[in-house]
């Protein structure tokens, strides 16, 4: 029996369990018709009953036929459209051209074509079938009760034998596919409890590494603060002893030496800076409050503070507003640290030519243009701009930096509810667009 069902159905069973049950069923229903039939079919000829013995080989060829039909296809779908078919049409002979009414045998197909039909078909197919048989009942049934005959010679009852067979092979029919029904069911619900049970697992194994995760997070944006203050604290002590030496000595060489101290220690404290600002950006819980804050006047805060840096690399620098403030939600430090960077960024890349900055309102929104004739951005970089730590212009060692401006001014940006866009151009220049939701009064 296992080498039978290995032979015709091996190559269909897979990984999914509901479908394996439907192709297993559906073999053991057609095996089990095939040796009933046979059965049927000996006992036929033993009681001389030849017609009967005859049809039931006949039934047998057919049924073995679909079982090389499912194995040749690899895909139960065609037999089922067979079966359900030939119940079908076995209904409507029955009802229009036989027994010319609604008899027990009848009723008992059309179930098991019910079943059959919602068990291993699509549900439109399925319902299309039922459909058809179910009309043909009502059909037949609304003749009877109006008294229309359209044969003349009523068919012959079948005899005893022939009914108890027919009954008994229906009866076993739907006993059996209830039968593996019910065990299919026990199978996916068996399945099914033991991928709750994977799954909870797993999401108890979740949320224990998320808790580490956000302990971990925890512990090193402590760490950065600790060893932020701890590094910053010596670092202004350099820059300030710096500052005094410049105030009391003279020698030009010694001058230049503190000069690159300061501005290396001012390098090193800008890197500590935006680490640690990154650092607690990504893992702070504490709702920071927002007030009305005017973005024209910080805007030409950042630009009177660019500007002398500006001057010095002889780059056209240039700030056009609106006369009318502009307010939105958030706070000094945010907008100072993303127009700061932003604008800073641009001067940086740029060693000749132009810096354009522009605010203009567009519905309840301020957008604010940043635009240069640097050495631009390449499209294959373009898509990382915003990501912690990377730096295009940094692999050629020309410009310092952390990567860090960007990503920062992008976090704080989100945070206030607005947006960030870019385009480039190598060697032409880029331009930065920030969107920012304005407080309509």
């Amino acid at each position: 029996m296992k080498k039978i069902k290995t032979y015709f159905i091996g190559d269909l069973l897979g990984e999914d369990s509901i479908y394996n049950s439907k192709v297993t069923i559906l073999f053991h229903v057609i095996l089990l018709g095939v040796i009933l039939t046979l059965s049927i079919g000996i006992i036929g000829f033993l009681m001389n009953s030849t017609e009967v013995g005859f049809r039931a080989l006949m039934a047998d060829v057919i049924m073995i036929s679909l079982l090389y039909i499912m194995k040749w296809r690899k895909s139960i779908s065609i037999v089922a459209h067979i079966l359900v078919l030939t119940m079908s049409l076995t209904i409507l002979s029955n009802i229009f051209i036989i027994f010319q009414t609604v008899d027990y045998s009848t009723l008992s197909i059309f179930f098991v074509s019910g079943i059959f039909s919602f068990l291993f078909l699509k549900v439109r197919w399925a319902i299309i079938y039922s459909s058809i048989q179910l009309a043909g009942l009502l059909s037949v049934l609304i003749f009877e009760l109006k008294g229309i005959q359209w044969i003349s010679l009523e068919a012959a009852p079948l005899n005893p034998f022939e009914q108890a067979i027919a009954y008994i092979v229906i009866m076993i029919l739907i006993l059996y596919i209830i039968w593996n029904l019910h065990f299919a069911n026990e199978s996916i619900a068996t399945t099914l409890h033991l991928q709750n049970k994977t799954l909870e697992n797993v999401n108890e194994m979740l949320k224990k590494a998320k808790h580490k995760a956000e302990e971990m997070n925890r512990l090193k944006t402590n760490f950065l603060a600790n060893m932020s203050h701890e590094v910053r604290a010596p670092i202004n002590g350099i820059i300030g002893l710096s500052e005094l030496i410049e105030m009391d000595h003279k020698d030009a060489e010694l001058l230049k030496i503190v000069a690159l101290q300061k501005e290396c220690s001012h390098k090193l404290l800008s890197t500590i800076t935006g680490i640690l600002e990154l650092s607690r950006k990504e893992t702070e819980n504490e709702e920071i409050v927002l007030e009305d804050v005017d973005i024209i006047e910080l805007l030409q805060g950042s630009f009177t503070l660019l500007q002398p840096i500006a001057i010095k690399k002889n780059i056209n620098f240039e700030l056009i507003t609106n006369d009318a403030p502009l307010t939105c939600l958030a706070t000094t430090s945010i907008l100072y640290q993303i127009f700061n960077n932003i604008i800073g960024n641009a001067i940086k890349f740029t060693n000749n030519g132009t810096v354009n900055v522009s605010i203009k309102k567009e519905n309840h929104y301020a957008i604010i243009t940043v635009a240069d004739t640097g050495i631009g951005i390449s499209p294959e970089f373009l898509p990382h701009i915003f990501n912690s730590f990377e730096r295009e212009a940094q692999k050629k060692g020309n410009y310092e930096g952390t990567g860090l401006g960007l990503t920062i001014s992008q976090k704080y940006i989100k945070l206030i509810g607005g947006e960030i866009n870019v385009s480039s151009n190598k060697g032409k220049g880029t331009e930065f667009w920030i969107k920012i939701p304005l407080v309509i009064s």
